[in-house]
């Protein structure tokens, strides 16, 4: 009987999950700016890439376990904790001196291949991270080895 009572909790607990995640994904559509705003090259470039993305046509379904702005905060802590204390810095780090004294980072990562002799060929990708972030991030982490390995 308990274990009767168990399976019915487990169902209301998933349906509840469920119209939760229904009731707060919002459609999420672009929208673009005005005719004027998109005028020139920039413009022509801005609408060329939308025309030739389909995912940018279509609702935004955000991952089903974590589809609240607080929910995807969370998980983001959970994957710098894990970044930090059990992944090792892909990045190799050349310091640069500038005429005006300051210096800066440039932290590079190289395909996993190393074997192959393409460096000199293949393509160099700059990640910015924004105000709030820096190389050491989990996102620029990741992003940096997921193209390291597409060479």
């Amino acid at each position: 009987r308990s274990r009767n009572h168990r399976w019915r909790l487990l169902i209301v607990l998933a349906c509840s999950w469920l119209i939760h995640y229904l009731r707060s994904v919002r459609s999420v559509r672009l929208h673009l700016a005005s005719a004027t705003a998109l005028k020139g090259e920039a413009g022509q470039r801005v609408k060329s890439i939308i025309e030739r993305c389909g995912a940018l046509h279509q609702i935004y379904w955000p991952t089903w376990y974590a589809h609240t702005s607080f929910q995807q905060l969370i998980l983001l802590g959970f994957k710098e904790l894990r970044a930090r204390l059990l992944q090792r810095s892909p990045y190799s780090r050349q310091l640069l001196k500038l005429r005006d004294g300051a210096s800066v980072a440039l932290d590079w990562v190289l395909p996993s291949d190393r074997e192959s002799n393409c460096f000199p060929k293949a393509p160099v990708c700059v990640l910015l991270h924004g105000a709030v972030q820096d190389s050491a991030s989990v996102t620029m982490k990741d992003l940096a080895r997921a193209l390291a390995r597409r060479g």
